[in-house]
């Protein structure tokens, strides 16, 4: 309900693995090392789940400027789990967005300055081009 696009056709187009290994890459990229970091699998969706895939004292970051993102942050509050949000320079109206980066892609229109280089790379190297057009 707080985002119904999110579960259109075509909102996800990435596996768990393909959005991993972009962030992954970019964290690598911008000098953090893999050692200080981890990426997990999260379950948002099965709230009750989540101290199955990560330590129930980690801090969770967020950003929040939507109806979305104001649920996740109640849901984590609501099971008791440490929450900070991260401060964005960006507004909802010149937030930069997936969708946005998506929409580009699939209009032909410019879109590698949208996303760190390391995230352009892999979507070039492993033609995910395709399944981004495809999944509409």
């Amino acid at each position: 309900e707080a985002d119904p696009i999110r579960t259109k056709k075509g909102a996800n187009p990435f596996s768990y693995y393909h959005r991993y290994m972009m962030i992954k890459n970019s964290l690598i990229a911008y000098g953090i090392p893999i050692e200080k970091f981890d990426i997990v699998p999260f379950p948002i969706e099965y709230p009750e789940k989540i101290h199955q895939y990560v330590p129930i004292n980690s801090t969770f970051f967020i950003t929040v400027f939507d109806r979305w993102d104001e649920k996740k942050y109640s849901i984590f509050k609501s099971l008791g789990l440490q929450v900070e949000i991260l401060p964005s320079n960006s507004t909802q109206e010149n937030r930069l967005s997936a969708t946005k980066v998506r929409e580009n892609i699939r209009a032909g229109k410019e879109w590698s300055d949208l996303v760190p280089k390391s995230v352009y790379d892999y979507i070039i190297e492993n033609n995910l081009i395709e399944l981004i057009k495809n999944k509409y």
